[in-house]
């Protein structure tokens, strides 16, 4: 998947790489099959909404280095998630990018005080707009992500 996203991502234009650091903030919501692993992890645990705050280093036209942080509230425990992520895009125009992330770190239950390693993978992400702001879509996620997610990035 690197190799073909790699080889896909440097045909791209020359001046993709012009804004090196982006900053996003987003909203997702879980599956059933993320609620029942939750469960299945931290016991009771009714999914709510989930925030996402994320910044990113464009270390080439291609991958992005950075963290993710995910808070959830529930009625019964509330988790946080703290992850060290790899973005990798298949191409990235002007207006328009689609892109595959995959992140590794730890996932804390509030009121339960447990703390878990996690892994997350994004298959499918989407964005759209111009060069330094841009929407964008995460499409079946698998890990403590949930199963949609979307939101606004800012480059800069």
């Amino acid at each position: 998947m690197l190799l073909i996203s790699t080889s896909l991502c440097y045909s791209q234009e020359k001046d993709s790489l012009r804004l090196r650091q982006e900053f996003s903030v987003g909203i997702g919501a879980k599956s059933l099959a993320d609620a029942m692993i939750m469960v299945g992890t931290f016991g009771k645990h009714d999914p709510g909404p989930e925030m996402h705050l994320q910044y990113l280093y464009n270390v080439n036209k291609c991958i992005g280095l950075g963290t993710l942080a995910v808070f959830e509230y529930s009625n019964c425990n509330s988790l946080a998630t703290f992850n060290a992520v790899a973005r990798f895009y298949w191409f990235n125009k002007r207006r328009f990018a689609m892109y595959s992330k995959l992140g590794a770190g730890i996932c804390l239950g509030i009121e339960d005080e447990e703390i878990i390693p996690m892994i997350n993978l994004m298959p499918i992400g989407i964005e759209v707009g111009d060069s330094k702001w841009r929407f964008f879509t995460e499409i079946l996620p698998l890990g403590t992500i949930g199963i949609l997610n979307g939101g606004i990035k800012y480059s800069f």
